[in-house]
């Protein structure tokens, strides 16, 4: 079911959300309600600065919406710039937090974290499994320096290549509500 939402997924329509003029940056950094229907997605993609930067903030499960065909999801990830709407098809490195049913034809129950990288021209986007979320509200830390990417998760770290010649960070959310909070993007002293 999850492969089959990122399938898909590549052949939606992107809906490019704008933060409002209450989400916009400030000393608690960016607030970005990430609200989607059962059956649809949306993606935010925020301009980075030069690397070496780092992407900091924290993600939390508001609400599900129930689909017998996605489950509810949210990425984070640091790529390149596209020049077109849709699914990054760039070299990709962060995380997802995923909602799956605990059986077919249940409703989604089981949240867990997931590490995701994939390269250009991929049609697969390389998925790891980390754990359970240890609270409904979860911290991330994203390092990006020009070759690699450092995402850590809830605790959880892995370092990944990442080739990003203009470099975005990327949120895409479906089929549920993801709450992201305090999120900044600043240089690496």
């Amino acid at each position: 079911m999850l492969c089959r939402y990122l399938g898909a997924a590549a052949f939606a329509t992107a809906l490019i959300a704008v933060p409002d003029a209450a989400s916009a940056q400030n000393s608690d950094g960016i607030r970005y309600d990430c609200d989607t229907a059962a059956n649809h997605f949306s993606e935010l993609v925020l301009p980075a600065i030069p690397a070496p930067f780092i992407v900091t903030g924290k993600v939390k499960l508001m609400t599900l919406a129930v689909s017998k065909d996605y489950v509810p999801m949210t990425q984070l990830a640091i790529s390149s710039a596209s020049d077109k709407p849709g699914p990054a098809d760039e070299d990709l490195a962060g995380f997802q937090y995923i909602v799956a049913p605990t059986a077919r034809d249940k409703p989604p129950s089981l949240p867990f974290l997931a590490f995701v990288t994939q390269k250009a021209g991929d049609k697969d986007t390389g998925r790891q499994i980390i754990a359970r979320p240890s609270d409904t509200e979860v911290t991330f830390t994203l390092l990006y320096d020009a070759a690699d990417a450092t995402v850590i998760i809830d605790g959880h770290e892995k370092k990944f290549e990442l080739k990003a010649s203009r470099p975005v960070v990327r949120i895409t959310c479906s089929t549920g509500e993801f709450l992201y909070s305090d999120l900044r993007i600043r240089p690496i002293d």
